[in-house]
């Protein structure tokens, strides 16, 4: 029998050459890269979709303990939560200033503290107010999004047309921002599930950090320039809020360029969740009391 290759087989090159396109390797990539970083991680790890109940999957799933103090029963929790996009073509992103309600307001949905919502005194002292953990006890206070004095209002990716290039938008909210969503409120509502009975028990504090991770680049460009010029970044936090039935309030999203993720997670995930355990250890028993 002829040991020649059939014309109709793929070489060893072009095989490797279309998993590279697929985003198979990036995502497994991407896996070693949580794993040098101490975090133990799953690829396609399975969900339940919160609004069609259907099994759905998260590209990489990693998952790491930070803060645990044994004399206060309080742990903290990171989860990642990651999308992986092998594109060529960038994402830009337009920024604008703050105002002062982008700060006031920011409350991520993500975060998951014993309890949704704590009995917090009024500003007269008075009575008491329904208020989430994040804004109780400061954990806003120390969080990333403060940094900037801008914040990102809109996204879109740049795709060649004929001759030339074009922003396009279309279908990439449905496509990135609301599956992630998704998956952070189907994490949500499962480690949801671990109140505390008593203020005495663990008090388990889970950060849930949904990232897009790309294989292109990433700008930004300011809108309120005369003449926009763009930027390139490795990583940048957009804010939207969903009202949907069953996927529903204020969410972050992080991109990140695949070059930029060890950087990513060494200079901000990982000092914002040891602010997360300082502030819990101070809180002590009053994160396990809702009232």
């Amino acid at each position: 029998m002829s040991k020649e290759k059939r014309a109709d087989q793929p070489t060893a090159a072009e095989i490797v050459q279309a998993i590279e396109r697929s985003g198979f390797l990036m995502e497994q990539r991407v896996a070693s890269s949580f794993e040098s970083l101490g975090f133990n991680v799953q690829t396609g790890y399975p969900f339940e979709d919160p609004e069609e109940g259907k099994s759905r999957e998260i590209d990489v799933w990693a998952v790491m303990r930070g803060t645990r103090d044994e004399a206060r029963k309080v742990c903290v929790w990171l989860e990642m939560i990651c999308e992986c996009k092998n594109n060529e073509n960038p994402f830009v992103f337009l920024r604008r200033p703050k105002g002062h309600l982008d700060n006031l307001y920011f409350d991520p949905c993500q975060y998951v503290l014993p309890f949704s919502l704590y009995q917090a005194p009024t500003e007269d002292g008075h009575g008491t107010r329904e208020q989430s953990g994040f804004r109780l006890f400061g954990f806003h206070e120390f969080h990333y999004w403060y940094r900037d004095s801008t914040r990102a209002t809109q996204f879109c990716k740049i795709l060649r047309k004929g001759d030339g290039w074009e922003a396009n938008q279309g279908g990439i909210y449905d496509a990135i921002f609301y599956p992630l969503a998704k998956a952070a409120t189907a994490r949500r509502v499962d480690r949801s599930l671990y109140s505390p009975r008593d203020p005495s028990e663990w008090k388990n504090i889970y950060l849930l950090f949904p990232v897009v991770v790309v294989n292109g680049k990433i700008y930004q460009i300011d809108s309120t320039l005369s003449v926009p010029e763009p930027l390139e970044v490795g990583h940048v936090s957009f804010v939207r809020s969903l009202t949907s039935k069953r996927v529903k309030g204020q969410f972050m999203i992080d991109f990140v360029t695949q070059a930029e993720l060890g950087t990513y997670v060494k200079s901000i995930v990982l000092p914002y969740a040891e602010d997360i355990g300082r502030l819990a250890i101070d809180a002590g028993d009053r994160l396990g009391k809702s009232q």
